[in-house]
């Protein structure tokens, strides 16, 4: 027998979608289809891809925070499918990838025609431009990106990590990017968890049973 550490004992509390195994329905061709479907904008193979790879594990990443947004909500916060540290570093990530995605696309709206390594501003002018919002949207949540990086920390910083909650730094980010996309392309793949109408937590969690199937669907439940 190993080390009682070192069993596997299944963990009562978790959701039974969690016991199956996980499956991001949306695969990586999907994305490449939907990305190709952005009018004026010609991606190369590699960016496409990279583009791509990191809109399935965004929506991956989506869908494990509202699984449990959605089951805390459902037991009074008795119960939960994520440790509020992995909650709290799935966030951060889910985070930098919205905002890595962004960056990737406005840099290839702004690049044409140069070809020169882009400021922030830059990328982010475009990325407005093309979406028609207000380029402050878009600012707000590349700051929330900065925040997480560790550089940024000083000797007079406040520790930031349990700042960046749900409701303060997921919500804002994960409404941003929907509205850029779905301004860009609103033709999203079936059943995509990117895609949601979400409440914060000052409001009535009820909406997010709306997005109960959806991350059903990203489960294969």
């Amino acid at each position: 027998m190993p080390p009682f550490r070192l069993q596997i004992v299944e963990p009562n509390h978790v959701d039974a979608a969690y016991r199956q195994s996980f499956v991001t329905r949306t695969c990586v061709q999907t994305w490449e289809e939907y990305l190709g479907g952005i009018e004026g904008i010609t991606f190369t193979h590699a960016l496409k891809k990279n583009i791509a790879h990191r809109l399935q594990m965004a929506e991956f990443e989506a869908a494990l925070i509202l699984q449990h947004k959605i089951i805390r909500t459902e037991t009074n916060n008795q119960r939960g499918t994520l440790l509020e540290t992995v909650l709290r570093f799935k966030i951060h990530y889910f985070c930098i990838l919205s905002n890595s995605i962004l960056e990737g696309i406005g840099s290839c709206i702004a690049r044409k025609p140069l070809l020169r390594k882009l400021h922030t501003s830059e990328w982010q002018n475009a990325l407005a431009h093309k979406a028609n919002i207000s380029k402050q949207r878009i600012t707000a949540i590349t700051s929330i990106r900065d925040k997480i990086h560790l550089d940024r920390i000083n000797k007079d910083s406040v520790s930031q990590f349990n700042q960046l909650s749900y409701d303060d730094c997921f919500v804002p980010t994960y409404d941003t990017f929907k509205e850029v996309m779905t301004a860009m392309n609103a033709d999203w793949p079936a059943n995509c968890v990117l895609n949601e109408t979400i409440p914060n937590g000052g409001e009535v969690f009820s909406a997010l049973a709306s997005a109960q199937a959806s991350v059903n669907h990203a489960f294969g439940v």
